[in-house]
């Protein structure tokens, strides 16, 4: 089954996700299988590596046609001044930049993110702990805004609403499920109308 860049990315976060709800720590590199449930399949690996105040991530995903996705990123956080920078390298070389600051008395963190391009946002994120949720606006030169919410529901799922720039809003709700028997974990989301899919990992040895 022929894999698009699109669902390539989709699968990319997907399999982050999923390494991060089942414990993958940092310092570490891992690899599997990956398969959808709409036939598509491949392998996965990533590294991740911490020195200091930087960590450094590699991801890449190759599909059953042979093809080849990376991502790789570097973050570096200053805990004393809550400085923060990052540069992210996605599929096609395109790469994005990142500096802000994290407040943690307020639970905030404002940055600046640079494109391909050369354009920016600004985006501001905050935590609300006591609600489980996690709240960033991004807003462009021109005046405009986009906005996610992200919060857990009780069942250790979930649930993103994206909000557009005229007010719209979708929503999208996830949740990831380990089989310990068969070594498995599946992430299955489900988008506006009801449309869903689901990505399976199988971690290798």
């Amino acid at each position: 089954m022929k894999t698009s860049s699109k669902v390539t990315r989709v699968i990319v976060g997907a399999i982050a996700m999923v390494a991060l709800s089942t414990g993958v720590q940092a310092d570490r590199e891992r690899s599997g299988t990956w398969s959808t449930d709409r036939g598509a399949s491949g392998t996965y690996s990533g590294q991740s590596e911490r020195s200091g105040n930087s960590v450094n991530r590699n991801q890449s995903v190759t599909t059953e046609g042979g093809r080849t996705f990376s991502r790789s990123s570097q973050t570096e956080f200053d805990r004393q001044t809550g400085e923060v920078n990052s540069t992210v390298t996605g599929p096609g070389g395109r790469t994005r930049t990142s500096t802000g600051t994290v407040d943690r008395e307020e639970g905030t963190l404002n940055r600046t993110i640079t494109g391909q391009s050369g354009r920016s946002v600004d985006a501001t994120t905050s935590v609300d702990r006591e609600n489980k949720s996690v709240g960033t606006t991004y807003s462009t030169q021109n005046g405009k805004s986009v906005s996610t919410d992200t919060s857990r529901n009780e069942g250790g799922g979930r649930s993103t609403t994206v909000t557009g720039p005229r007010g719209d809003q979708r929503t999208i709700q996830s949740t990831t499920s380990v089989d310990r028997d068969a070594g498995t974990a599946t992430r299955t989301m489900t988008g506006p109308g009801g449309r869903s899919g689901s990505v399976t990992i199988n971690p290798g040895d």
